[in-house]
Formats: C-alpha cells, structure tokens, sequence
C-alpha cells in the first residue's frame, strides 16, 4: 500500500493545481532546483533509488531534455557537478500545470516526472543527490 500523497507538495506548488498552461515560479523561496540532463537524471534514479516509485524522492519537473529536482532552499553551496546547475535565489523555473501526466515519453515540454500529487514529500534530499550526481561523474568518461 502506497502512502497518501504530500500534503506539503500541494501546498508549494498550488498555482499548478488550477493552471491551465504552465506556470513560471521563482526558486529560492519555498524550494530550490538543481536541472540535469534527462539521461543523467534517469542514471541517478536507478544508481541512488532503483526506480521513479521510491518514496524518498521529491517533486521532478521536466522540460525538453532537461530534469528539475526540487529540493529544500539553501543548498547552493554544495560541490554540484559540472553537469548539475543548482537554482535558487534569482532563478526562475517554468512549472508543468498539475494535470499533465507523469512521464509521457512521446511528449518533450514542460510535463512532471514525479507530481505533487505522485510524492510522499515535495524534495529530494540535497545531499543525497548531490552524493549521488557525483558518484555519478565519478563513472562518466
């Protein structure tokens, strides 16, 4: 049995429950973003948590080729990979409106990967990413 989505994760991304077209928020405040690639992302999925399902991720937005995972504000200064970027304070991030499937392969705009209403808890825990974006650069030719 799964357990009921994040009340939290609602909250911080409300605008996106009644948007009918994306919505562009400001990082820094209630939430920070680090972007990778869609394949690095994808990598970092099975390499730290074996798959999308595991509980212990966060909310992940997507667009194009490129993957957000929202994480708590402040942790700009960890040592982030190269092929990370960390978004916070002045950052700005277009968010997928709340209806728009998980996932869907054959559509590259702006979609969730994991929703507010698919997460236990709206971030991924900063450390861990960061830990694992660098195992992760540690395997990269």
């Amino acid at each position: 049995m799964s357990a009921p989505p994040s009340p939290e994760a609602f909250a911080l991304f409300a605008e996106t429950l009644t948007a009918h077209e994306p919505v562009v928020l400001p990082a820094g405040r209630d939430w920070d973003a680090v972007r990778t690639a869609e394949h690095h992302g994808e990598q970092v999925l099975r390499l730290l948590y074996g798959d999308a399902s595991d509980p212990r991720i966060g909310c992940i937005a997507a667009d194009r080729d490129c993957w957000y995972w929202f994480i708590r504000p402040g942790y700009g200064a960890e040592p982030w990979p190269i092929f990370a970027r960390h978004l916070g304070t002045g950052a700005y991030l277009t968010l997928p409106v709340a209806h728009r499937p998980c996932g869907e392969r054959d559509f590259r705009g702006t979609r969730w990967v994991r929703s507010p209403g698919a997460v236990t808890r709206p971030f991924t825990d900063a450390v861990e990413l960061c830990t694992a974006l660098g195992v992760l650069a540690d395997t990269l030719p």
